[in-house]
């Protein structure tokens, strides 16, 4: 069943509509929207070979399960990237040695943001989280890795990730 190029558009929405809820209950904020965008380019390349052996829902559903295991693949290859990075600081930098493997995936995303220079308002909007969230995270970064200040945490932060930045 080839389907023809002046239903495309409405088809591809369709189906659009119905995956939606499965990356929106997975993924949110801006990188759900860019999911969402991926499946749509990639059902209008599946659209074009499609022969309906089956389901075209299928197949769109199929296509977003990927795009989301990819986000999420991509997620935990950013932190390991990152975590290898803090091992292997420099010596100058003994608190990242012994004490980063006490630090959350999600307060590790929180310390990159602050290496980027961001304050807390802009963390929070960037990973989608209250500011009160993200002032909680950052006390319990204060604490385990011993830093009484911001500034100090910021420079350890933005070491690591222009340092990550640059083995990109």
């Amino acid at each position: 069943m080839l389907i023809m190029a002046s239903n495309m558009t409405g088809f591809i929405q369709e189906h659009i509509e119905l995956i939606k809820p499965l990356i929106l209950s997975k993924v949110s904020g801006d990188d759900a929207e860019d999911i969402i965008q991926d499946t749509r380019i990639s059902l209008w390349q599946a659209a074009s070979q499609y022969r309906g052996e089956a389901k075209f829902s299928t197949l769109a559903h199929t296509i977003a399960r990927r795009r989301v295991a990819d986000y999420f693949r991509g997620k935990y290859r950013e932190r390991k990237r990152v975590r290898k990075l803090i091992e292997n600081t420099d010596e100058k930098n003994p608190i990242l040695q012994s004490d980063i493997h006490w630090l959350s995936p999600a307060e590790i995303e929180v310390f990159m943001a602050l290496g980027r220079g961001l304050t807390n308002c802009e963390i929070a909007k960037t990973l989608n989280k209250s500011s009160h969230t993200i002032r909680g995270q950052l006390k319990k970064i204060y604490q385990k890795l011993g830093c009484r200040n911001r500034m100090k945490l910021a420079i350890l932060a933005n070491q690591i990730y222009y340092r990550s930045k640059d083995e990109s």
